[in-house]
């Protein structure tokens, strides 16, 4: 089993019954909360990971009140800039506002909270059928080309 420790900044992994506690992620992580496992389907990201580093965390809260402000921001490539609409695959394609992480229509300092929210493992309000933060999408922007 895989988990990430937001407190300790890591990512760990262990057997199924609990043993061989290993680290495997140590550096380079801010309060980390969504772990991606597997072979990744092309297109695939974070719900969240408003700077597509491959984990959602308090720095993609930044990112998001940077983009309310008109502030410069930095993102991993290949990334949509925060506020553009992307189609998402849910049961159907469905378009979304990327960093719009409570799918109410715009990014605002609301989603930044509801990211911190998530981190600190308090309940997230979120309209129907928005992802999880920090669940895998398919995004078709990513995965047609």
């Amino acid at each position: 089993m895989y988990w990430t420790d937001s407190g300790a900044d890591k990512i760990q992994r262990a057997n199924l019954d609990g043993g061989s506690v290993e680290d495997l992620v140590t550096t380079g992580l801010f309060a980390p909360v969504g772990i991606a496992l597997g072979a990744t389907p092309p297109g695939a990201v974070l719900w969240g990971d408003d700077d597509c580093n491959g984990a959602v965390a308090a720095v993609d809260a930044l990112k998001n009140l940077q983009e309310v402000a008109g502030l410069p921001y930095s993102q991993t490539d290949p990334c949509f800039g925060l506020g553009e609409s992307v189609d998402i695959q849910l049961a159907s394609a469905t378009e979304r506002i990327w960093g719009d992480v409570d799918c109410d229509g715009d990014l605002d300092s609301v989603d930044a909270l509801a990211i911190l929210r998530k981190i600190a493992a308090f309940s997230v309000n979120q309209q129907p059928n928005c992802p999880e933060i920090g669940s895998s999408v398919l995004v078709a922007d990513l995965t047609s080309g």
